[in-house]
């Protein structure tokens, strides 16, 4: 196996900085008459390595580029043309939303900012601190740079990591990552291997293959250590979920009953504990990050056939057999390192239904290195499949984007019938992203290099 040279990747890559809870997503634009050569030259020696480790220090930098942000940064024809179509194309263009079904109220036109008709994003700054003032300190410093040579600041998130690291919904989020092979990151329980070429340009993939990697006119390889990041935010109406749960439990109203429901929709209970070894009562915290397969459970009688963790990392369920179906899947994988935003939801199912005003929701941020095989794969052929798993007309009825009226459709088995919801309205809304690349260090020096001046 390849080592890893840490010295080589980007910080973001391999480390979630969960030590670091704040952060601040900064999506810059450089206009005509901008310096973003000069800009880049200046901060790179700021971005941070994976070399490093993240308890002993107040704040973490990290940069990804748009394809159009490669562009400002006087890349030649032919070596912008060797980056991937689906970067070259952004999140945002029609084909683009045609695979990830981002249409109707989730569509490009309604985004409040990465849209074809908004102010163009060039380059994304990812920040981490431990505290808001080390944060709005780093926040401060990095953008006045910006705005002195001429970039804007187009949009900006701010994302939290709390205890005990749930969602807005109230579920325990980021569990199970895949453990990249040769990281210095702790395995934790649960975790499967990955080859480091399903995330990093110039390692071996899980065909034992080198992903297509751009290239420099100069004979540079630019995509050596680097990745590609998906950028999502989705915004969740969280009172409208837990709304819907308590008025479709049995008994309707009974916040047991609505928990229930919900975790049958999640395939998790709120702790984390899957609902495949845990069908009928939540057992806590403890459990979130144990093993679990679906080969037990071919029916979906525990954990729903279009549960969202059967959708978003099906294991062994896929046809024609458990081992062939684990080996597919481990072509598909993503690492996650998205944050909450918005204020905390807090209480019981009836406390969170109470609507209070409030934007809360998800910075999706995943790691791949193949925007179509992985990502893209994965929101069409998983989430927003109605076909999945053998189902009919359905859909994932957490996150996925359903065309045309009518709502979402779901349907948990039983005996002697069946339970069948028609009609979920949408729980998450698209509000904006981009794809970007998300360089090397060297890559980081040759981009900063490339003109003399803007």
């Amino acid at each position: 196996m390849k080592p890893l040279d840490l010295a080589d990747i980007q910080g973001i890559v391999l480390f979630a900085y969960a030590s670091l809870p704040h952060a601040r997503y900064v999506h810059v634009s450089w206009p005509d008459g901008s310096q973003p050569s000069t800009w880049l030259r200046e901060i790179q020696h700021e971005v941070n390595a994976s070399t490093r480790g993240v308890r002993k220090v107040e704040g973490r930098v990290n940069v990804a580029f748009t394809h159009g942000g490669l562009a400002r940064l006087s890349l030649a024809k032919e070596e912008l043309a060797s980056f991937p179509r689906e970067l070259q194309q952004g999140m945002n263009d029609e084909l683009r939303s045609h695979v990830l079904g981002d249409v109707d109220d989730n569509a490009p036109a309604n985004w409040e900012f990465g849209g074809p008709s908004q102010s163009p994003i060039h380059a994304l700054l990812m920040l981490f601190a431990k505290n808001l003032e080390a944060i709005g300190e780093l926040r401060s410093r990095l953008v006045a740079r910006v705005t002195a040579l001429g970039g804007v600041v187009a949009h900006e998130d701010a994302g939290e990591l709390r205890a005990p690291g749930t969602e807005p919904f109230g579920f325990r989020d980021g569990i199970v990552q895949p453990h990249i092979a040769g990281t210095p990151r702790p395995r934790d329980a649960g975790d499967v291997e990955v080859p480091a070429g399903e995330f990093l340009l110039g390692y071996p993939n899980s065909y034992d293959e080198l992903p297509p990697s751009p290239q420099g006119n100069d004979g540079f390889d630019i995509g050596t250590n680097g990745s590609y990041l998906v950028y999502r935010k989705l915004r969740q109406d969280t009172s409208g979920f837990w709304r819907c749960m308590l008025e479709r439990a049995h008994p309707v109203g009974d916040p047991s009953a609505a928990t229930k429901l919900a975790s049958a929709i999640v395939g998790r209970w709120p702790s984390g504990a899957p609902l495949v070894k845990y069908p009928e009562l939540d057992p806590g915290p403890g459990s979130e990050n144990e093993d679990f397969s679906f080969e037990d459970d071919p029916d979906g009688m525990k954990c729903p056939l279009g549960a969202h963790v059967r959708r978003a990392n099906p294991r062994d369920m896929l046809e024609p057999s458990p081992s062939k179906s684990r080996e597919a899947v481990a072509h598909h994988r993503l690492v996650r390192r998205g944050r909450p935003y918005g204020p905390p939801a807090k209480g019981t199912p009836r406390e969170r239904a109470a609507a209070d005003g409030a934007e809360r929701g998800l910075v999706f941020m995943a790691l791949n290195a193949s925007f179509r095989r992985q990502f893209e794969f994965i929101q069409q052929t998983w989430l927003n499949n109605p076909k999945f798993a053998g189902l009919y007309d359905e859909r994932d009825p957490l996150v996925a984007s359903v065309p045309g009226e009518g709502g979402q459709r779901y349907s948990i088995p039983g005996i002697p019938v069946r339970k069948r919801h028609a009609g979920l309205p949408r729980f998450v809304t698209v509000r904006g992203g981009g794809y970007f690349f998300v360089p090397g260090m060297r890559a980081l020096e040759w981009l900063a290099t490339r003109s003399a001046g803007d």
